[in-house]
Formats: structure tokens, sequence, C-alpha cells
């Protein structure tokens, strides 16, 4: 069902197609681009089964956080884990504070707020140590993942203040970024 839908929304866009049975056709750049959209759209299952469900296919470094949303969204928690720590090594600084933030946000749903902590913690002290890059719109998602997870852990664990702050902070750096527009 879901290689059907996909074929529909790629036919309408003008796309090529991707059929899992045959060899790749599409660049990295170009399916990267496709995994990020059906997961922006909500279609977690459809990030899945593009990735992990395809035989003979393996993730690319790039394709990792919405990967990782996605199962954390699914309820797939331990393969969330297992796909990070499979690539973490591999990502940029982006793709792993995306990573760290959801795996971070389904700690805290399941009260393991020391998990929560270390994940969150880390996106803190990667961002110290590499450095935020030079690019404005990535410097400022990187910013807006990093405050949005310590505001989303500080609100969980009952600290509002503190939460409301992290919150305008990655709210303003969303904006800076453009991920409001989309």
């Amino acid at each position: 069902m879901f290689y059907f839908r996909y074929l529909d929304s790629v036919k309408a866009r003008g796309g090529k197609v991707i059929d899992p049975t045959l060899p790749f056709t599409l660049s990295c750049a170009e399916m990267d681009e496709d995994v990020y959209n059906l997961f922006y759209q909500g279609k977690y299952q459809d990030v899945v089964s593009l990735t992990l469900d395809v035989p003979k296919k393996s993730i690319q470094p790039a394709q990792v956080p919405p990967v990782v949303a996605s199962l954390t969204f699914l309820g797939r928690i331990d393969e969330a884990k297992m796909v990070y720590e499979r690539f973490q090594d591999n990502l940029s600084l982006l793709e792993a504070t995306m990573s760290r933030f959801f795996l971070g946000v389904v700690s805290c749903r399941h009260f393991k707020f020391k998990e929560a902590r270390r994940y969150f913690g880390e996106n803190i002290l990667q961002a110290r140590d590499r450095g935020f890059p030079e690019d404005a719109p990535q410097r400022e998602k990187i910013k807006f993942y990093l405050f949005q997870g310590v505001g989303f852990y500080r609100y969980t664990y009952g600290s509002l203040r503190p939460a409301f702050k992290w919150a305008k902070k990655s709210y303003e750096s969303a904006f800076k970024a453009s991920l409001l527009l989309k």
C-alpha cells in the first residue's frame, strides 16, 4: 500500500519513481529529500517502509534523523536507538542533534528522565565541543533542536519557568531558520 501511495505522490510531482524491486535510480540527495518530506507530512510508517523495509537498501547517514524520529513515533524505540547508535559517528552535528532530540523526547514520554537528560546533555556538549557551523540556517536549526530539547525536558520535569525560557529561545531559532514557514 505504501508503495502505491508513494508512486502516486511522486508522479503528481513529476518526479522519478523508486521501484523497490529494481536498483535505485534516484540520487542520494533526492532520496533523502523524499524521506524528509514524508516525515514532515507525518507519514512515519512510509519513512520506515522506504528506508528499513526495502530489501538490500541501507540507510544513508542523512536519512537517520527522520528514520529515528519516525521509529520513536511508531513506538519502535529500541530500533530507533539501534539506528542512531549504528550511525552516530558518521552524522553531522545537525543530524546527530536531531536524532538525539527525538530520542530524548521519547525518553521523557516514557518517564526515563536520566536517559532523556543524557541525550539532551549530549546535544549541548557536542554543540559546545564541535562548535556551531558558519551556515546561519543550519546553525539555527541546531539551536532549535537543542533549545527545544532542554525546554521539553524542563517542562516534563515540572520546571515551567525555565521551560518557557527555553521554548522562547527555540521559537526564535526556528523563526531564523525558516522552520515555521514550511
